[in-house]
């Protein structure tokens, strides 16, 4: 199944185009309804400064998720999945494709159809809350959820076991004004050996709460040489980042 950005083809915005109106076939008259509505009708001439949407298409089964500036908040656009592709586990990927592409926004709200346990059950691994409607008139028959950058990050990193390993030794990631995203992301995967995503929710959590715990040492000499690793790579691009190794009380 292939996927693209919605402006990067004309065959892209023409599978967006299709899925929008599948979309809006399923949902109720009411505000929601409304609000995808005009996302629909404006998403191709809206840049990827307010909206990066990511059409799937493979023949007439569409997926749509992006996420869209708009009014000071930045909303993840669905996940949408046709109906003929759903419980496949699309919607977790989905949902960690728009987590990379925010980078460093600070909030996020998430419109689910209905009030269904399941689907907070479904969200709070990711930092998911339960939240009241931030469309005008509220959500009618939808529910919102919001996350912010560093719970996002905080639950990610739990729910995957990080930072791993044990010890005294604590080596420290802090935040810069300079550094960015991709470097820290580069470095913290080559040196730590985690994939995209867990590097991106500690570079998130670094620019949110300003410091990282990203590895626990039994030796001085061991974190050292990973911080080493780590400013090596930033400053290879004149980076500043800075790595600091401390003892644990």
């Amino acid at each position: 199944m292939d996927a693209e950005l919605t402006s990067a083809s004309a065959k892209a915005a023409d599978s967006a185009d299709r899925t929008f109106a599948e979309w809006l076939r399923e949902l109720p008259d009411g505000p929601l309804r409304d609000h995808i509505a005009e996302l629909a009708d404006t998403h191709r001439q809206l840049d990827e400064t307010q909206l990066r949407l990511v059409a799937l298409f493979q023949e007439r089964h569409g997926c749509l998720y992006g996420t869209w500036n708009t009014d000071d908040r930045t909303e993840i656009v669905g996940p949408y999945i046709s109906a003929a592709r759903r419980r496949q586990g699309l919607g977790s990927q989905m949902l960690d494709w728009c987590f990379t592409v925010s980078w460093a926004v600070p909030e996020m709200f998430l419109f689910a159809p209905g009030t269904e346990l399941w689907r907070a059950e479904k969200l709070e691994p990711h930092g998911f809350e339960p939240h009241s409607p931030v469309l005008k008139d509220g959500a009618g028959d939808h529910q919102t959820f919001e996350v912010t950058l560093e719970r996002r990050a905080n639950r990610h990193l739990r729910r995957v076991g990080e930072p791993r390993g044990s010890g005294p030794w604590v080596v420290q990631l802090y935040n810069d004004d300079t550094t960015p995203f991709p470097t820290v992301i580069f470095a913290l995967r080559r040196v730590l050996d985690v994939n995209e995503r867990t590097a991106f929710e500690y570079a998130s959590l670094v620019h949110s709460a300003g410091i990282a715990s990203v590895r626990y040492c039994r030796s001085e000499w061991g974190a050292n040489r990973i911080a080493a690793r780590i400013r090596a790579i930033a400053r290879r691009d004149s980076f500043p980042l800075t790595v600091c190794v401390e003892r644990r009380l």
